[in-house]
């Protein structure tokens, strides 16, 4: 196959799981691209209501479902909702990386890789891309009296330029934290790639855990949504100023 060719074959395959979350009409808006390398990861209390079978099942063999009313594709439209009520331009791929499996989970960040770099041939001026997922833990912070999931950034130092994600990532953490203090979790660092290597402002955010009611989630995603734009507008900014 040609290399023109291909490249339209890639293009193809990563628009099949585009949504385009109402993308604001100003000119100046900031780009975001959010998907989801572990498409399928879900939460145990909408999957099992019953406590007692709850308990009996395997999160890491039951925490996921192809529901995309189940599963972290879920949050991840209320993230894209909620930031584009806040004028950002939201590019949203809710393709299956990881096929609902275990042996598809260890080969998803392969399949996303092609995806993200699909996205960022058409949208290279991103001011963020955030690759979202649930966590394998619950942990809770109280914000204005309520009990919400936390929020937690992974960058991976197997990349050269890691260094610049992990100072973007620890900008939203930061961010996160000076609007609704012990909200996020910080940055942590991981031997991996996670594809942050496609742009410096790429990283990993979890929001809560396999045990966390997915409204819960996506209350915690509805309250940083603003904190997110207002970081992509300074980047957008940022940008403009240095032509």
């Amino acid at each position: 196959m040609k290399g023109g060719h291909f490249g339209l074959l890639i293009l193809a395959c990563f628009l099949w799981g585009l949504v385009l979350a109402g993308a604001s009409t100003a000119s100046d808006a900031p780009t975001v691209i959010l998907y989801h390398s572990h498409t399928s990861e879900s939460f145990l209390p909408d999957l099992y209501p019953d406590p007692t079978e709850r308990e009996s099942k395997d999160p890491n063999e039951y925490g996921f479902s192809l529901d995309p009313n189940l599963n972290v594709t879920k949050v991840g439209r209320e993230l894209a909702d909620s930031l584009t009520q806040q004028g950002v331009r939201v590019y949203h791929n809710i393709q299956f990386h990881d096929l609902g499996t275990r042996a598809g989970r260890e080969s998803a960040y392969a399949r996303s890789l092609v995806t993200l770099w699909g996205m960022l041939q058409l949208y290279p001026d991103a001011a963020m891309v955030i690759d979202l997922h649930r966590d394998a833990s619950s942990h809770y912070a109280t914000v204005q009296g309520e009990n919400l999931p936390r929020v937690l950034l992974i960058i991976g130092d197997d990349n050269p330029s890691w260094q610049k994600n992990l100072a973007f990532a620890e900008r939203v953490s930061d961010r996160i934290n000076a609007y609704y203090p012990g909200l996020s979790k910080g940055v942590r660092v991981l031997d991996a790639r996670f594809n942050q290597h496609l742009h410096p402002r790429a990283f990993l955010m979890e929001i809560g855990g396999v045990n966390t009611r997915l409204e819960e989630c996506v209350k915690t995603a509805r309250l940083i949504a603003p904190v997110l734009a207002e970081v992509a507008r300074e980047v957008r900014q940022e940008a403009q100023r240095a032509k």
